[in-house]
């Protein structure tokens, strides 16, 4: 599986995540274009790729993310780490699933 989540108006990174999935891989986009942007049709139908765009459906997902939450199945320091914006590099070299990056301005 690939993600854009760019919405690069070129549409340059939507077409690289394209081209990055694998054969039968699915790829998929919550970048908002607001113009045309080139998508390998050609190349997507030879490989079998399968594209998603638009919003994550929540609300269908929601009642099973909550009750994992509530029985304590799901641990929540695996999911993200916040690292100092000064230490990205270094997070970088073994980062967790989410990695999220806190200017010492934007944490006050």
């Amino acid at each position: 599986m690939t993600v854009d989540t760019s919405g690069q108006p070129s549409g340059e990174w939507l077409t690289t995540a394209l081209n990055s999935t694998a054969p039968y891989g699915r790829c998929t986009s919550c970048g908002i274009y607001h113009g045309p942007a080139p998508v390998p049709l050609g190349a997507m139908y030879r490989q079998g790729v399968r594209f998603t765009i638009g919003w994550a459906n929540i609300q269908a997902l929601m009642p099973k993310v909550l009750d994992l939450l509530s029985q304590r199945k799901l641990k929540l320091d695996t999911i993200h780490t916040v690292v100092p914006w000064d230490a990205a590099i270094e997070a970088l070299r073994d980062s967790p699933a989410k990695l999220i990056f806190a200017r010492d301005e934007a944490r006050t």
